[in-house]
């Protein structure tokens, strides 16, 4: 009887180890699967992080585009600079006492061969090593400006609008590179006339916008890619999780940029840990746990999804729609309305002088300018269809159709009339201007691309006619420049073709 008792009592115990050695496998196997989809979860991620990591770099290059091109697109630094070589006007319009931090930026400017002719570092000219060595950091910068400057020359192009995937109005373009053993954005422009009596140079000098990678920089950085303290790392940092190389134009590598790097994946296997330990010798507890982890976990990584979505649809800054979701609305909506009644309208919207606010006010007041101009579009609720800041002071809407082209034209002289209030910041009233230009919908059933092109060339007769008022694309006036670049003259409306706000 005890024999087999005891033959019992060892069959037993085989089955429990067996079932415990099965529970322990499926333990593990489950441990190992989730480990695979916490790294695939942490891969996607990153690769996010790093693609907002990249964009956010360009944005800082088109910022400082539009800085740069408001002194190289100026008549009066065409004399000084290219015809009248004046280094008391680069000193006192360039020069280092110019900039609160001149360790962050830097100037320069250089001939077409690439001679340096002023730098801000020294307030003149460099000594002649010095010249070469920035010269020959910027090298493939300056080959690239050049062929830009030559094929808008030889094509009969206009420099003051959008050149390619560029978001600023003008000729420029930016590069990484090392200057002086510092990892350096750096955008380069041709000084050529306005619209003023200055004749366009054939070989213009170029000037030169440094922007060193420094903490404020980064710190910049960081918030345009929605990223946590951005900072500079050593190469080996780019192996690891949260790092990404950033590359000059001949391919050298910049600086390695590194942050905190938000891995959801991991965090839930961090999570899960211990239930997975008490698991092994409790594997029904561990079913149930697992399965509450997982459920909980799940549905953290579908918010964090969604939120992620509305961030890649949304301007971080004013919580209005980016430019990228608002062309894809726009396609949207203007395939739903072709064939139906009323009259649409597409808007481009450009803050006037708004750099001037940010010189003398602060950038604290040009925010606000901001943030007001977007609530006010969004305050108009259902006049608008959409509403979307495309970057700097630029704004974009789509009007929701009304019954005929006057009373669109009344909507849009009430979105310039509305934009144009003062804004208050700090006890004292902000006078603000907009110009706007418009693109009707129904004038012949273009496509997207073409009508905000019309709205563009619209925004560009409202700036030339004064700003701070509205001008409506009309083939009448606009279809010259449309095809040739040219603007015809014409005098001012104020019906469907354009008008003032007061």
């Amino acid at each position: 009887m005890r024999v087999g008792s005891a033959a019992g009592d060892r069959l037993t115990g085989l089955m429990g180890v067996a079932i415990a050695l099965v529970g322990v496998v499926a333990v593990l196997v489950f441990a190992l699967n989730v480990v695979r989809v916490a790294a695939s979860v942490d891969e996607r991620v990153l690769g996010r992080e790093a693609a907002a990591l990249k964009q956010g770099v360009r944005l800082m290059g088109e910022f400082a585009a539009s800085d740069l091109i408001s002194f190289t697109h100026w008549d009066e630094a065409v004399s000084e600079v290219t015809s009248n070589r004046s280094i008391e006007w680069m000193q006192e319009n360039l020069g280092r006492d110019v900039f609160s931090e001149p360790r962050e930026q830097r100037m320069a400017v250089l001939d077409w061969e690439g001679k340096v002719l002023f730098s801000s570092e020294v307030n003149g000219r460099p000594r002649d090593e010095i010249g070469e060595a920035l010269s020959t950091a910027v090298g493939p910068l300056l080959a690239r400006i050049k062929i830009i400057y030559r094929e808008l020359v030889d094509n009969g192009d206009d420099f003051f609008k959008r050149h390619g995937d560029g978001m600023v109005e003008g000729v420029y373009a930016h590069e990484l590179a090392t200057i002086a053993g510092r990892p350096a954005l750096v955008t380069a422009s041709p000084v050529v006339p306005d619209y003023g009596d200055v004749e366009t140079p054939d070989t213009p000098d170029i000037m030169l916008d440094i922007r060193f990678f420094t903490p404020t920089m980064l710190d910049q950085l960081g918030q345009l890619a929605h990223l946590d303290r951005v900072h500079l790392a050593d190469t080996g940092s780019a192996e690891g999780i949260g790092g990404q190389v950033l590359y000059d134009a001949g391919g050298e590598t910049v600086a390695v940029l590194a942050w905190h790097h938000n891995a959801p994946g991991t965090a839930v296997l961090q999570s899960m840990r211990p239930v997975l330990m008490l698991s092994a010798g409790v594997v029904a507890l561990l079913a149930l746990g697992v399965a509450a982890v997982i459920r909980s976990k799940t549905r953290a990584l579908a918010r964090s999804e969604a939120a992620a979505i509305h961030a890649a649809r949304h301007d971080g800054a004013t919580g209005l729609a980016n430019r990228s979701w608002f062309l894809e609305e726009f396609g949207r909506i203007h395939a739903a309305r072709r064939g139906a009644q009323g009259v649409a309208a597409v808007l481009l919207i450009d803050c006037d002088r708004f750099k001037s606010i940010n010189d003398t006010l602060g950038h604290d007041a040009g925010d606000a300018v901001l943030l007001a101009i977007a609530n006010r579009l969004r305050a108009m609720g259902p006049k608008l269809a959409i509403a979307a800041r495309f970057g700097g002071d630029e704004f974009a809407a789509i009007l929701e159709p009304v019954g005929s082209v006057d009373e669109a034209a009344n909507l849009v002289d009430v979105v310039c009339e509305t934009l144009m209030q003062p804004v208050f910041f700090s006890g004292r009233a902000i006078q603000i201007g907009v110009s706007v230009g418009a693109a009707l919908f129904d004038r012949d059933g273009a496509g997207c691309d073409h009508l905000l092109k019309r709205a563009d060339l619209a925004l560009y007769r409202a700036k030339r006619d004064g700003r701070g008022c509205w001008r409506i694309f009309d083939p009448t006036i606009d279809a010259g420049y449309e095809a040739t670049g040219n603007i015809a003259p014409a005098r001012e409306r104020r019906t469907a073709q354009g008008g003032r706000a007061v």
